[in-house]
């Protein structure tokens, strides 16, 4: 192990016992080394966030490609304050061209989803980011995905391809 609370998957003890540890936490970054919706206890480690009065964000990007209906409702229901969900393309195609395996419309459907929970349960968090990484192959979609963005609410954050050995083209 290393780290404060280990590699692998974050367990809801583990967290716990980091935030009664570190009595002084106002904000986590829970997204930083990996896909937070993988993990089946994110519900009770936001709930955990929440009755400890900690802010949790998900701003280095979430992919939603694997979403339990639970964990959506959980990032409304326990107020995670900002989400940047990486959404590389318009289309089906240009989506899957970087996010290998990944499904757009299961994407955009989870998105659907939070924005539901947020309705149903009167909040409007979390803050929804659509980050698209532009490269050959996708900046000719730009501007759908913009308006894609706009007609759920969410900001939309175009952002320049930072793995310069990585560049496919259309």
């Amino acid at each position: 192990k290393t780290g404060a609370v280990g590699w692998g998957i974050l367990r809801a003890r583990d967290f716990r016992r980091l935030v009664e540890r570190e009595g002084r936490i106002r904000t986590i970054e829970i997204s930083n080394w990996g896909e937070i919706f993988l993990n089946r206890e994110l519900p009770e480690i936001l709930a955990i966030a929440h009755e400890r009065g900690i802010a949790v964000e998900a701003m280095n990007g979430v992919n939603l490609n694997t979403a339990r209906e639970e964990a959506l409702e959980a990032v409304v229901r326990y107020r995670v304050r900002r989400m940047s969900v990486s959404i590389d393309g318009a289309t089906p195609g240009t989506y899957a061209k970087y996010r290998r395996n990944g499904d757009l419309a299961t994407v955009l459907a989870h998105v659907d989803r939070i924005i539901h929970h947020k309705v149903a349960l009167g909040s409007r968090y979390p803050e929804l980011t659509w980050q698209f990484i532009v490269f050959g192959h996708n900046e000719h979609e730009i501007a759908a995905a913009r308006e894609m963005a706009s007609r759920r609410g969410m900001r939309f954050n175009p952002i320049r391809n930072l793995d310069f050995g990585y560049a496919p083209v259309g």
